[in-house]
């Protein structure tokens, strides 16, 4: 298992090296990832991150674990979000885009939008212009603001590179925290289980206890409930 873990972490960083290569050595390597498409309720939220430097053999060794936030555990994503909070070699940014713009545009446009926060939040943190840089972003989807040239998709990035991966780890944590917050202020939904998302228990105390102020109302199982003015 371990062997498998080590291996999975080459190959992530593996691919970021080629694509670094195809960039060149002087643009830094982003990459985005969001989390939060399929709930029902409250923000999509995004976060960017760039290996700034060389990892050292201890630091690799502390980030072994780092694949697709779907693919490890609660306690490993807890382990991997407080390293890479306040990494000294990783800079990572969260970006966020509110439940009114999800219900203004639609999830898909809100979803491009929070990465684009993060990525341009890491850029300011960074203090690099954007053309010095080069964005990963997970999925099949650009930004529509960025210069095509400076973005990549990647389909299922959050296991091929390792900075869509940190930023997976980093987006997944920060929202599911922020739900399980949320839950204790809208007690009876579950959040703090489902994280908003559309359980048979989510969708049986929304016809309970009716439709509250964070959820989507573009999503069918709110409009719905909606219809019958509850």
């Amino acid at each position: 298992m371990r062997q498998k873990i080590k291996n999975v972490f080459k190959n992530l960083c593996a691919f970021d090296a080629d694509v670094q290569k195809t960039i060149g050595k002087n643009i830094l390597l982003i990459g985005a990832d969001e989390v939060g498409r399929g709930s029902l309720i409250g923000p999509v939220v995004a976060a960017a991150a760039c290996v700034i430097r060389k990892l050292s053999q201890a630091e690799q060794a502390q980030l072994c674990e780092l694949n697709d936030s779907k693919k490890l555990s609660w306690d490993q994503r807890e382990r991997l979000y407080a390293l890479l909070k306040d990494h000294p070699a990783i800079a990572v940014c969260v970006g966020e885009a509110s439940k009114s713009e999800v219900d203004r545009f639609n999830i898909h446009q809100a979803s491009l939008l929070a990465s684009c926060r993060a990525y341009q939040a890491v850029c300011a943190q960074l203090d690099c212009a954007e053309a010095q840089t080069h964005l990963l972003l997970d999925g099949r989807a650009l930004i529509p603001d960025l210069p095509p040239e400076r973005q990549q998709a990647v389909i299922k990035g959050d296991s091929k590179s390792l900075v869509i991966a940190a930023a997976s780890v980093v987006a997944k944590q920060y929202r599911d925290h922020m739900m399980i917050d949320l839950a204790k202020k809208y007690p009876g939904y579950g959040w703090e289980k489902n994280m908003g998302y559309p359980t048979p228990l989510h969708q049986q105390a929304i016809k309970e206890h009716g439709v509250t102020p964070l959820h989507r109302v573009n999503y069918k199982t709110v409009a719905d409930q909606l219809s019958l003015g509850v």
